[in-house]
């Protein structure tokens, strides 16, 4: 939009005839047409000239202010239109402004209900950060039972170990043992097979002395000298002493060998508790620490369903 229209001023105005005068000599009141006497024709031209002047900065006056009323006027025409427009983009806008406002009562009322939403959302995570505290305690203290547990089930199995190790010796032993007395056995049942062939035999010899004996005091019945024949009586009660004597150390020795017998056999007995008592606390070892294993699995799988309840984050 332009600015006020500036008029050009004229030469003749309320100074102009100071100006005029100045320029031509001549008063603007005065009448160039008026015959005198006194001017000159170079005067005349010269006010002619003048007056020309001024008719054609009149009539450029005129022109430009003819000109700026087109513009004036054309410009009022762009201004109307332009100000139609704005009364249009007015009425959007005060369209849109009441859009506005109803979508800014519903942002409010989202928004409310967003911060109701975020206030539960707060106390749900609260809650929810509880439970998860918990479930973190809880799989800790899980975890050092299952720490304490598995240390367990390592001293079992280090025990079952030297148990095994221990009853592996003591088998070995007690197989070393059992050899030993089997030989130790069928030595002693050989030499006590021996021992009661020498007592047969000694019986034998006994009863061939007795009858000897006894054909001797036949013999010595009928015999004149009796001397003699209690002389050979003596010796032959001296070899029966002798015989009973030899039979007497043989039933000794047959017994004392007996008595070993029963010794191992009564030590193999012991030997066989004590394996049946190892064997017992074997089992009983064997029970703990499957009832241990079984454990440990619950808290696994305890632990694992407390896992897929802690949420990821």
């Amino acid at each position: 939009m332009s600015g006020p229209i500036k008029r050009k001023r004229s030469p003749v105005g309320r100074n102009g005839n100071e100006e005029f005068i100045h320029m031509t000599g001549v008063s603007s009141d005065h009448n160039i047409y008026k015959s005198e006497p006194k001017k000159s024709l170079c005067g005349r031209i010269m006010s002619l000239l003048f007056s020309f002047i001024k008719v054609i900065i009149f009539v450029g006056t005129v022109g430009a202010l003819l000109t700026m009323l087109v513009a004036v006027r054309k410009e009022k025409a762009i201004l109307e239109t332009e100000l139609q427009r704005l009364e249009a983009d007015a009425g959007q806008v005060e369209a849109k402004f009441s859009t506005y406002e109803a979508d800014i009562r519903h942002l409010n009322s989202v928004k409310e209900e967003l911060t109701l939403n975020l206030e539960q959302m707060k106390e749900d995570l609260e809650n929810k950060q509880g439970e998860i505290d918990s479930a973190i305690n809880e799989r800790e203290t899980l975890a050092n039972q299952n720490s304490a547990a598995q240390e367990r089930i390592n001293e079992l199995i280090k025990e079952k170990s030297q148990m095994e190790e221990a009853k592996n010796t003591q088998i070995s032993q007690f197989q070393t043992d059992f050899n030993n007395f089997k030989a130790r056995d069928n030595e002693l049942s050989t030499a006590l097979q021996n021992e009661r062939n020498t007592i047969s035999q000694l019986t034998a010899d006994l009863q061939a002395s007795r009858a000897s004996e006894q054909q001797l005091r036949v013999v010595a019945e009928g015999a004149a000298d009796a001397q003699a024949v209690s002389n050979e009586n003596a010796q032959l009660k001296g070899q029966v002493a002798q015989l009973t004597q030899q039979v007497n150390d043989h039933v000794a020795s047959v017994n004392a060998k007996h008595q070993q017998i029963v010794n191992l056999e009564n030590e193999r007995n012991m030997i066989a508790v004590e394996r049946n008592t190892l064997s017992e606390q074997l089992q009983a070892k064997d029970g703990q620490l499957k009832q241990l294993q079984q454990s440990v699995a619950n808290l696994e799988a305890e632990k694992q369903n407390l896992l897929q309840r802690i949420p990821a984050n």
